[in-house]
């Protein structure tokens, strides 16, 4: 299966995609929306980074965590979103090739860290983090709040 990355400009108010061709925005109302798309034009996964204080993409509950750690902020660091992978194309590396993707754009973008929060139920997602380098920064009941330091 021959996949490339499709990379648009989301603007989460309006609902409307931008093709990506240039480094953009990441800190207002738009994020970076990141799709694999397979040999018949299908998206098989996809995710979206946003700058880590962009409202709502953090739940309150986590915010603060976030915003207590001193080697994070919206200069060096991006946040990734709801990493989703069709069933059918599970285990076949596509969540990888999506995580290194946001690693370059992180890396592109002169930022330092990649951060994302999981379910702590979630037991594949842990093991795809773990097995990509990622640190868990902070652990409760609920949720893994897991960062990955590019440079």
């Amino acid at each position: 299966m021959s996949i490339f990355i499709n990379m648009k400009l989301y603007d989460l108010i309006n609902e409307e995609k931008y093709t990506f061709n240039e480094k953009g925005d990441l800190y207002n109302k738009e994020g970076l929306l990141i799709e694999l798309i397979d040999e018949n034009n299908s998206v098989v996964g996809r995710t979206t980074l946003y700058s880590p204080y962009f409202g709502g993409v953090i739940d309150n509950e986590y915010y603060d965590l976030y915003n207590n750690n001193e080697n994070l902020n919206t200069d060096n660091s991006l946040y990734l979103f709801d990493l989703f992978v069709e069933p059918n194309n599970r285990n076949k590396g596509c969540a990888g090739k999506i995580i290194d993707k946001c690693k370059n754009i992180v890396k592109d973008n002169n930022h330092q860290y990649l951060c994302l929060i999981s379910d702590i139920s979630n037991l594949p997602a842990k093991s795809l983090y773990e097995k990509h380098s990622f640190n868990v920064d902070y652990e409760d009941d609920k949720k893994i709040f897991y960062t990955h330091k590019i440079r």
